[in-house]
């Protein structure tokens, strides 16, 4: 028998004993290199997720729900209405009625507008009254989509301040 006839050799034990600590370590190697990706797609992202100066709007949260309850109290009701103009540009156009249903005339409106995958991002506008009750302002909404809207109306010594969401897509074309 030729020795390129020979049986393969069979593998010796100390060669199985390092079966399991290489199978255990290369586990743990994916485990290191799984996280090691996770973290750089984190921090890549451009885009901020987080609510900026979300520290201060915590201590300000019993303030915000006063507002809240106090503009409640006013019994003013809003309509949202958002008109496209052209590529990116929108008017918004809202709508208030007092605790009689009356329109709501000589307030001052303020809007703060920010899209939900770019909070970073935050266009604001005031609102001018272009008829009794009703309040426009243009934005620049380059992006389609669910965008939270602050508003802020004030007449005489009334605060009114409310939190909607918009969706952009839905508006004509």
């Amino acid at each position: 028998m030729s020795p390129l006839e020979q049986a393969p050799s069979q593998p010796t034990p100390t060669d199985r004993a390092w079966r399991w600590p290489l199978f255990l370590v290369g586990l743990l190697v994916l485990c290191v290199v799984t996280q090691g990706v996770l973290v750089v797609a984190a921090v890549s992202d451009p885009r901020q997720h987080v609510e900026a100066d979300y520290y201060a709007k915590g201590l300000a949260w019993d303030a915000q729900r006063a507002a809240q309850r106090a503009s409640a109290r006013l019994g003013w009701t809003l309509e949202l209405e958002l008109q496209r103009v052209d590529a990116g540009a929108r008017i918004l156009q809202l709508t208030v009625r007092d605790a009689t249903g009356q329109p709501l005339t000589g307030a001052s409106a303020r809007c703060r507008a920010r899209h939900r995958a770019a909070l970073d991002r935050e266009l604001s506008a005031e609102l001018t009254e272009t008829a009794p009750g009703v309040y426009q302002g243009a934005f620049a909404m380059t992006r389609e989509g669910h965008w939270e809207l602050d508003l802020e109306l004030v007449r005489g010594e009334d605060r009114y301040v409310a939190s909607e969401v918009l969706d952009s897509r839905g508006v004509p074309q």
